[in-house]
């Protein structure tokens, strides 16, 4: 096996049962060329290692002694640098071996499942750092990542009101070069005359700082939101997360006065009330399922955050229904055709039991459910 410690620096080493051509070997370092350059002499090297040759006194040819300089050096034809590209390497980083040389680079940039790499929202400020086989574990709880629709247009609008602070201070500096050049005018005009530019110029100043202060203002408002959203977000997600899973209805307190409130039957009440009811709540790609199982009946709706959805309830009313997330917790708000509202509340508690709060008018209930074993 080489002695390489210029291959092991470039994050890769020679396989022990590698055969190599000798013809493809620098005489400097041992190793197979890199980036190899031939001499008039026609002899061959890594370019790093004769440049270095050379710089440190050595102005001659390793081999033959010839006078040498790095001006004099040219690079190799194609079919050697092919197949010092084909010799197989080791991967120091994740252990895959049997990679083609000259393809190590992409393998490092874009597969290397071991190699450290930033989050796709290290541009918006996400301090993460870590193996690429981790990222995708990293992105489902990244913060930045789920605020990036948000985050990104606002660093857009800042870099353009940038952008106009610049333009304005430039103008800003080419008025006060005409105001110099207007002044020594208006020194051989009437004293009314030079009153009167003095007048305009106080004037201006008043509104460039009045302008500078409104953006200021402006600019501290967008950050602040920044923040506050990310807070209420990362709150919001870690308290919502504990309802994914499947849960066994325990019991419950006037639920039949709510029901009835709603405008459900007696006898779709009367069908219901002993029924043991399973949920399941789960999300996918930004999209939440709920799921409740019965012996009788099984119903399943779909929603995204904060945008209306039509709903069946499993006791078959038709309604409009928008959920979102406050303080953590699922707020279900409903309005069904005849204009009726209600609004299911759902949390889960210090002891991991899922508490549903349900309101329709005057009329408040409750429900238990357990994590099923």
């Amino acid at each position: 096996m080489f002695d390489q410690p210029n291959s092991i620096y470039d994050g890769y080493e020679y396989l022990e049962d590698i055969s190599v051509d000798p013809e493809l070997i620098c005489s400097i370092c041992h190793l197979p060329f890199k980036d190899p350059r031939s001499t008039p002499c026609d002899d061959t090297f890594c370019l790093e290692c004769i440049s270095r040759w050379i710089q440190t006194q050595n102005r001659s040819c390793p081999v033959c002694r010839r006078s040498l300089s790095i001006d004099e050096l040219t690079q190799v034809n194609r079919p050697i640098r092919n197949m010092l590209d084909r010799i197989r390497v080791k991967c120091i980083t994740c252990g895959q071996s049997g990679l083609p040389r000259g393809n190590f680079k992409e393998h490092v940039e874009k597969t290397c499942p071991k190699m450290q790499i930033l989050c796709p929202s290290a541009d918006i400020k996400c301090p993460w750092e870590g193996q690429r086989d981790q990222l995708d574990e990293h992105l489902s709880n990244c913060a930045f990542h789920s605020l990036r629709y948000i985050i990104t247009p606002l660093m857009t609008e800042n870099e353009q009101l940038y952008e106009l602070i610049s333009k304005f201070r430039s103008d800003n500096q080419q008025l006060r070069e005409q105001t110099g050049h207007l002044t020594i005018q208006a020194n051989k005009y009437q004293r009314e005359i030079q009153d009167l530019n003095q007048q305009i110029a106080q004037l201006r100043t008043q509104l460039q700082n009045q302008q500078i202060k409104e953006q200021e203002r402006h600019k501290t408002s967008i950050f602040n939101e920044i923040i506050n959203s990310n807070k209420n977000m990362q709150m919001a997600t870690n308290g919502i997360s504990l309802l994914k899973g499947v849960w066994e209805y325990i019991d419950g307190e006037n639920f039949d006065s709510f029901m009835k409130e709603i405008g459900v039957g007696m006898a779709t009440r009367l069908l219901t009330k002993g029924l043991k009811l399973r949920l399941i709540i789960d999300e996918i790609a930004n999209e939440w399922i709920v799921r409740f199982e019965s012996t009788i009946k099984v119903i399943e709706y779909k929603f995204v955050l904060g945008v209306e959805f039509n709903e069946t309830t499993f006791d078959g009313r038709e309604v409009k229904s928008i959920v979102t997330f406050s303080a953590n917790k699922w707020i279900h708000q409903m309005l069904d055709k005849n204009g009726e509202k209600s609004v299911i509340i759902r949390y889960v508690d210090q002891n991991d039991m899922q508490i549903v709060e349900m309101e329709c008018g005057i009329v408040k209930a409750r429900r238990w459910y357990k994590r099923a074993t």
